[in-house]
């Protein structure tokens, strides 16, 4: 996310095995593709002079990613093929810094983030491991393509997020009636404080939504619930994984509330957090406002819904006997929340 006094940049450009996505938001604009086909490695230095992947360049538009492990630099570029010379659409240039929130490495160990489904008789969980790297904003380029105008941007923030997901088969399940059981329910949200001291922090957790008697038919395990904050200023970075969260109880919420208290590596309070945001925008799925709910094949009169909120939190985080007073500050979250049928 990027802006200036009078625009707001939300942008997030994927790079996925199976197919990417790219989602632009310029104030009230909406840009959003699909983009068929496989990723691709370079190392030919034809987009970045650095070890890049990027998306099918037989698409109108690609997704580029590169990292400059040197200078810990990652940078991010979306190309609109449609004009020749193809013309860039966005660069954006982030450097990480402090430590990177590792959640697992290629190989494992994952943490579980939902239910995939039944696969060939198995009750599936659907695991992740990856990182989440915290960048400095260096730059932010925007070429609008509906009107030509440019737009540069110099505040703002921006992360690398890599994931890793594997299928984990759990047990048999026979399906009963025709129920197909699938399910996720997460809520994944950061803070980005880049006026004043600058304060980071990101947080996930995933619960099961399954019905009670496939939960007490297996052994499940725990499903993720991890985070972690940054002082970039101060050089600090510390485990934020006890806190509750809660909302106002829309499957779209507008409220959202968070309170906790975030460790060092010896377990050790440092300080806590006491926050509250509420939506500025959002993005559903194809990039409409509102989020589309649906019901889980497993409970017909539910709902549920996936999404992304933009969002300003204020509140309060204590450091040691410091109070920091919070206002105004940008954040965003994804999330898939799920609502049982019958519950108001």
């Amino acid at each position: 996310m990027c802006w200036d006094d009078r625009n707001t940049l939300t942008f997030h450009s994927s790079v996925n095995i199976g197919g990417s996505h790219f989602r632009l938001m310029l104030g009230e604009e909406r840009f959003y593709r699909f983009l068929q086909g496989p990723s691709y490695y370079d190392n030919t230095g034809r987009y970045f002079p650095y070890p890049t992947v990027h998306t099918n360049p037989a698409n109108d538009f690609v997704n580029i990613i590169a990292y400059d492990e040197e200078t810990r630099t990652w940078y991010h570029k979306i190309l609109d093929q449609r004009t020749s010379p193809p013309r860039e659409i966005l660069y954006v240039e982030g450097r990480g810094r402090l430590a990177p929130l590792w959640i697992g490495k290629p190989e494992g160990p994952f943490v579980v983030h939902g239910i995939v489904g039944v696969r060939e008789g198995w009750l599936t969980l659907d695991t992740w491991g990856g990182y989440l790297d915290f960048e400095e904003l260096l730059e932010c380029r925007f070429h609008d393509p509906r009107t030509g105008r440019t737009y540069e941007f110099k505040e703002g923030f921006t992360f690398m997020d890599r994931e890793y997901h594997r299928d984990l088969p759990l047990g048999r399940l026979t399906i009963r009636d025709g129920r197909i059981v699938d399910g996720v329910e997460f809520d994944c949200m950061s803070f980005h404080r880049t006026e004043g001291e600058e304060i980071e922090f990101i947080f996930c957790l995933a619960l099961n939504p399954l019905p009670s008697e496939i939960k007490e038919e297996f052994e499940f395990p725990e499903f993720e619930r991890f985070g972690r904050i940054a002082f970039p200023d101060r050089g600090k970075t510390y485990r934020f994984d006890d806190y509750q969260f809660w909302t106002d109880g829309k499957l779209q919420p507008e409220l959202y509330f968070l309170r906790g208290n975030f460790t060092d590596e010896a377990d050790r309070i440092v300080g806590s957090v006491d926050l509250r945001a509420e939506a500025e925008d959002f993005w559903g799925r194809g990039g409409t406002e509102n989020w589309r709910i649906q019901s889980p094949r497993w409970d017909p009169e539910g709902g549920v819904a996936w999404g992304r909120s933009f969002i300003k939190w204020r509140g309060t985080i204590t450091f040691g006997d410091e109070i920091i007073e919070v206002e105004g500050v940008p954040g965003f979250g994804e999330f898939m929340r799920y609502k049982p049928g019958g519950e108001t």
